[in-house]
């Protein structure tokens, strides 16, 4: 997990940086803003998952 993490820092930074670049600060932060959106989602939906409710009904 923590190597993942910082292969997507790495990997953000240098895409924002990039962006930043082509077309500017605003849509930079977009790339962040975009980024950290479909984490949250991600997230979300892979807790639903890993609940303790699932847990119980699987097992």
């Amino acid at each position: 997990m923590i190597t993942g993490l910082g292969i997507g820092v790495a990997a953000g930074a240098a895409i924002a940086g990039w962006v930043i670049d082509i077309a500017g600060v605003q849509q930079g932060f977009g790339v962040t803003l975009a980024a950290g959106a479909a984490v949250l989602l991600c997230a979300w939906g892979c807790s639903r998952q890993l609940s303790p409710q699932t847990a119980m009904h699987t097992a």
